[in-house]
């Protein structure tokens, strides 16, 4: 009888685990920011030389690939969205945009992803401050913050610096797809800002350089101060 018993038993198991549904995990699904958009280019270069864009600097998590999100508690606590990640982890990813961007606008000689070997004239920091979805019921808003620098690396000193804070609302909508639209969108808007003030920085000095009775961009002094800054 008890030998009868154990094939019984194991025939039960067998049949329990074969009817079992086996938990299926949502596919991994990966997102860029696509092609930026073209701006008006320059009809001349109004830097002289090389401009050099670094990685983006920041907290931990924009090293990671994971979309982020702010639950809509209010606490403050960001995480990592599961199965949505960006293609590379946003510190690159916004560094070759921005890269693309200003060369498209023809605002240097050359612009180029920086490299510690390239003797860049100019050279171009960027921190990032906010790169995340708060969720707000079933709405939400995108947010993107960066902070950028110009680098005068043959006077060694700060030409230029500036913060921009964006934030885009989604109505009806928490997707990590409608996100990433409007992310592409939001930052492109920053560079934007960024790039007239470059443009209005170089002005600036030409004009003094011009009232001094000096030559080209590149040979005027350092302005008085080593920080221009403003925060919008």
């Amino acid at each position: 009888m008890r030998s009868c018993s154990l094939p019984l038993l194991a025939l039960l198991l067998l049949l329990q685990t074969g009817c079992s549904t086996p938990t299926t995990l949502p596919a991994e699904q990966f997102y860029h920011l696509g092609d930026p958009p073209r701006p008006e280019r320059s009809p001349n270069p109004i830097y002289e030389g090389v401009m050099a864009v670094s990685p983006f600097r920041g907290d931990v998590l924009f090293q990671e690939r994971a979309l982020l999100v702010a639950d809509d508690e209010g606490t403050g606590q960001i995480r990592l969205r599961r199965y949505h990640f960006w293609s590379d982890s946003p510190s690159r990813m916004l560094q070759r945009r921005l890269v693309r961007y200003l060369d498209a606008a023809g605002i240097a000689d050359t612009v180029v992803a920086d490299s510690s070997a390239l003797d860049a004239r100019w050279r171009i920091r960027g921190t990032l401050i906010h790169f995340e979805q708060q969720l707000r019921g079933k709405d939400s808003v995108v947010k993107a913050g960066v902070r950028l620098e110009l680098i005068d690396t043959h006077e060694r000193r700060l030409v230029l610096a500036r913060e921009y804070l964006g934030e885009s609302p989604l109505l009806g909508s928490r997707s990590a797809e409608a996100a990433v639209t409007a992310w592409a969108t939001l930052i492109d808007t920053l560079f934007d800002r960024w790039l007239g003030d470059l443009e209005k920085s170089a002005t600036s000095r030409q004009d003094l350089t011009n009232e001094k009775g000096r030559h080209p961009l590149s040979a005027v002094p350092a302005l008085s101060g080593s920080l221009q800054e403003t925060q919008s």
